[in-house]
């Protein structure tokens, strides 16, 4: 796919976008114009998988599993099975928790503590998570 990066960089200028922010995207640009993709559904894919992982933003895998949001006041038993929400951390701490599935092991003073159960390594041990950090596993 061929970008026209002339025309990018007057959008740019036309929303009034930062020049950091413009020069950033612009350089992006430039590496994804040589992409080929068979399909659209790829491309956007693509740029959705991108976009997740750029911010440290855990990549779920598809299961038949559920979760649910868990808030403030949310009944958690030890032994509930839990998982990260994929946005709770940002940086090294996102790459290391967001996403990652474990069991609760206690409950000290609003925070919900965990061991991981996925087989990843770090293994979390006894780590302390607020309640709207975590999703519970429902079914």
């Amino acid at each position: 796919m061929s970008i026209d990066l002339s025309w990018a960089q007057e959008q740019i200028a036309a929303a009034r976008v930062p020049i950091p922010v413009g020069k950033a995207v612009v350089e992006l640009l430039t590496h994804w114009g040589p992409l080929t993709f068979q399909t659209d559904t790829q491309r956007d894919q693509a740029l959705e998988l991108f976009a997740k992982l750029a911010i440290n933003e855990a990549v779920i895998e598809s299961t038949d599993d559920e979760f649910v949001p868990v808030r403030v006041g949310f009944m958690l038993s030890v032994g509930d099975t839990v998982r990260v929400r994929s946005d709770a951390f940002s940086g090294d701490a996102g790459r290391s928790a967001n996403g990652r599935v474990g069991r609760v092991v206690g409950k000290r003073t609003g925070d919900i503590v965990v061991n991981s159960t996925d087989g990843k390594k770090p293994t979390l041990s006894s780590v302390h998570f607020k309640p709207d950090q975590l999703e519970k596993k429902v079914n």
